[in-house]
């Protein structure tokens, strides 16, 4: 069965790295098998790295409706389909667009959670990070809007947790539906 997974987690959390990570082969086979994804072919839907926004109302993010014609062309050619998410996703409903119109793929979303130490380490290494915002209050503002986004989604797609920490290599934390 063909798969469309989500990958879901804060800003500076290592979506994209795991996306890479994950389509360019490598030492990845625990989680690879974890997911049910050895011998599959996986590949990344380009427009949602590439268009990424950067700030409240960014007209880039208005290409990542490209992801709703795109992912299709990859499960053409591929078993598996890796979206990188950002918030706009869930407020476009895209998350569940994209479900409706592949109704014979299996959906889910991968949650890569990381340490809030981490991500106060990664987030200044942002280029588009404001050096005046507060990391604790940017953090928790996050974790809240992501577990709203997620929750919406419970009951539709399974969730699988991984680790987002550097030392963790995606070890699962947690898998629900």
């Amino acid at each position: 069965m063909k798969e469309v997974a989500w990958i879901f987690g804060n800003s500076a959390s290592g979506k994209e790295t795991f996306v890479k990570k994950i389509t360019e082969g490598g030492e990845y086979e625990g989680v690879l098998q974890s997911l049910d994804w050895v011998g599959k072919t996986i590949m990344a839907a380009q427009s949602s790295l590439a268009f990424i926004g950067q700030y409240d109302g960014d007209p880039v993010t208005e290409h990542r409706e490209g992801i709703l014609t795109e992912v299709p062309c990859i499960l053409r050619h591929a078993d598996v389909a890796l979206v990188k998410w950002q918030g706009v996703d869930s407020g476009t409903l895209r998350v569940e667009r994209l479900r409706a119109a592949l109704p014979d793929a299996r959906h889910r979303i991968i949650q890569l959670v990381t340490p809030d130490e981490e991500l106060a380490e990664r987030l200044p290494l942002k280029d588009w990070w404001n050096e005046n915002d507060d990391i604790p209050e940017f953090i928790a503002e996050e974790h809240t809007h992501i577990d709203n986004c997620i929750a919406a989604l419970k009951g539709y797609f399974p969730i699988t947790r991984l680790s987002g920490s550097t030392i963790a290599d995606y070890a699962i934390l947690r898998s629900y539906t």
